[in-house]
């Protein structure tokens, strides 16, 4: 069987489509043709070609090259006309003449895929599902099911999942589905079996980091016969999918590379170490370990060199041999690094941030933060990253839903975040409650919360996930209660593995933050819980009305970003509102109907909210009535909506209901 990487970019792909590549002014690519052979063929390709986008110049310097295993291809962008939706088409075994045309049709992607058809020319669409410039819908994924018969299965810039399912649907297609497609697109399918879909497989390599570790495999003796067999349709992907981690270090890649680009001088700093040990596995040169001797010098005046130099230490410790090492084993090494200097960094800002203000000298913490600058440089590509592999979601949870779920049955997985487990109030008693009831009716749900807290808390279930802290503060006077700042990417990483379809938090505090920013970064529905009026708390117990609102504002400004805010009773909400709270978004906690059929009134006559009651509310009967058994909740209330929505699933005869 033979091996190509269908889709790799070179020196010769140029913009990029990366935002924070975009920003720098970098090139999609710096990749030498020679070297991107090289690598292919060291790792085993039968035949290489490469994809670039919109050019074959480097895809003839390839075959000048190496005539006897490579063959041209391109990467078009096409359009669809109505919309403008920008669909990226991989060509393969073309000539120049044939690639005019392709460059001139494209426009039209109904002219190009007739070209295409006309000419007989081997193709497959790339990464069908990402939205390459926002205006990507389902209709348009039915119409390319119609308009072609080749797709790209395995995308090494795509996550697993999104491959998976799509590869999944494509392969559940059948005859009926074409025929439903048809009635409703009226376009005429690509041949006489367009349930039939021919798979590839491609790296989607811009950095030189990932070449031939996505495939395709088929049945050829020459590239002729592989191109032979795209056409057939008798082809199949392999390999890896992406994660966020290597498709930042690849955003690293290209920016060392336009670095060092510019004014061809050597490069010193964090920067071109990770360069150097990551992609060129050069042990760190002379200048790196003279910047680091400086760092020793100031390390015992200077927090931020300090933190510079534990990193730079552990970077060396950890790349004794680099060339000993795997990408995957480097990158892995180099996270941990990059995790822990930002922890370090964030921590230096958190205790400055304490400190200062306690002293009312915020001179230092604008000195502190600014110096934690590298620490955000280093971290700003995974956020963009995790956004980056997400952007496709609901594009896949429809795919899911109407070509995969009717064969067999997927729950929605949930994270529940709060920064309390460990007290003696109703916010805790919830957590507890909510954990044992969705370990007992084994729900896909899990709960978030702080080392500390899961250290605190005897006999939790075991669906409970635990984010490392890297800084904890407790407020003057309620030394019952510490705010725990949890690990920014070490976060990122444990939420990313999780693969969440919905994120609730019932707590405005970091952990909450948190689930706020990885619902927003992943793209799906967060829903949050107000167990109580903590500002207001918070007065009553300090006697300071100075803190009621900046605490109130902090509060008001976290649930502003949730889909949905539950609040547990009328006069709860109605106080709210008076405070400024968007109040549209707000609906009540819902509660199971018991014998009652009329879901209103009992609602109404449940008491969720007893300010004066140290009594624990029946938090586990609430959770149930979220997220479990039916509850025949849908009746319009004043003020709020209650209807089966996101959350909605049907199994058997459970019922989930959720918050429209």
């Amino acid at each position: 069987m033979a091996l190509v990487d269908l889709h790799v970019h070179s020196k010769y792909s140029k913009h990029p489509a990366q935002w924070f590549l975009q920003r720098i002014g970098t090139r999609e690519s710096y990749t030498e043709i020679e070297d991107l052979y090289q690598i292919a063929k060291n790792r085993g390709m039968t035949f290489v070609t490469l994809c670039d986008h919109n050019t074959i110049d480097g895809a003839l310097k390839l075959v000048e090259h190496s005539p006897l295993d490579t063959f041209v291809s391109v990467e078009a962008t096409a359009y669809f006309p109505k919309n403008g939706c920008k669909i990226h088409v991989l060509v393969y075994g073309l000539n120049e003449q044939q690639f005019h045309m392709v460059d001139r049709l494209r426009t039209d992607i109904y002219q190009l895929r007739d070209y295409l058809r006309q000419e007989n020319l081997a193709h497959s669409v790339a990464h069908a599902t990402y939205n390459v410039n926002g205006r990507l819908t389902f209709d348009i994924i039915e119409k390319l099911i119609l308009l072609f018969d080749v797709f790209e299965e395995i995308n090494g810039g795509r996550n697993p999942k999104n491959n998976l399912i799509w590869g999944q649907s494509l392969l559940n297609l059948s005859a009926n589905d074409i025929d439903r497609l048809y009635d409703k697109h009226r376009i005429e399918p690509f041949s006489d079996t367009p349930w039939l879909k021919g798979l590839t497989g491609g790296s989607d390599d811009h950095a030189g980091l990932f070449i031939a570790q996505t495939f395709t495999e088929a049945d050829a003796a020459t590239p002729a016969e592989f191109i032979e067999q795209i056409k057939r349709k008798q082809t199949i992907g392999g390999g890896k999918s992406s994660n966020f981690k290597s498709l930042a270090f690849a955003i690293y890649k290209i920016a060392c590379d336009f670095s060092q680009s510019g004014s061809g001088k050597k490069q010193t700093g964090p920067m071109a170490l990770v360069n150097s040990l990551l992609f060129e596995n050069k042990k760190p040169g002379l200048r790196n370990r003279l910047m680091m001797e400086g760092m020793k010098f100031r390390a015992g005046k200077e927090d931020k060199d300090r933190i510079m130099l534990q990193f730079l230490e552990g970077v060396f410790s950890d790349f004794v041999k680099p060339g000993d090492l795997s990408i995957d084993e480097k990158i892995e090494r180099m996270y941990e690094n990059i995790a822990a200097m930002t922890d370090n960094f964030f921590s230096m800002i958190f205790e400055s941030l304490e400190r200062n203000f306690k002293q009312g000298d915020l001179s230092g913490l604008v000195k502190n933060a600014s110096a934690a600058l590298p620490a955000i440089f280093f971290s700003m590509p995974f956020f963009s990253t995790v956004k980056h592999l997400a952007h496709d979601r609901d594009i896949i949870n429809r795919l899911r839903a109407e070509y995969i779920e009717k064969y067999q049955r997927a729950d929605s997985k949930i994270l529940w975040f709060s920064d309390t487990a460990k007290e003696s109030n109703n916010a805790a008693d919830a957590v507890r409650s909510a954990a044992r009831a969705a370990h007992l009716e084994e729900r896909a749900i899990q709960f978030v919360l702080s080392e500390s807290q899961v250290a605190a808390t005897p006999d939790l279930p075991p669906n409970v996930l635990t984010l490392p802290e890297i800084y904890t503060y407790t407020p003057d006077n309620q030394s019952d209660y510490a705010l725990a700042i949890p690990s920014m990417l070490r976060s990122l990483e444990t939420v990313y593995q999780q693969n969440p379809d919905v994120i609730v938090i019932s707590t405005p505090g970091p952990l909450g933050v948190v689930g706020i920013l990885a619902a927003k970064l992943l793209g799906i529905p967060c829903y949050g819980i107000l167990h109580d009026d903590y500002a207001e708390a918070i007065r009553r117990k300090s006697s300071d009305e100075l803190l009621f609102d900046p605490v109130d504002n902090v509060i008001r400004w976290v649930y502003s970003f949730v889909t949905t805010l539950y609040v547990p009773s009328f006069d709860m909400l109605e106080v709210l509102e008076k405070r400024g709270y968007e109040t549209h978004t707000m609906q009540l906690l819902p509660t199971p109907s018991s014998e009652s059929e009329d879901a209103e009134t009992a609602i109404l006559e449940t008491p969720y909210y007893v300010p004066e009651s140290d009594a624990p509310l029946q938090w586990a009967e609430i959770f149930m009535a979220l997220f479990g058994p039916k509850v025949g909740v849908s009746a319009a209330l004043p003020h709020i909506r209650m209807t089966p929505a996101p959350f909605d699933r049907l199994e058997d005869e459970r019922k989930v209901v959720g918050i429209q």
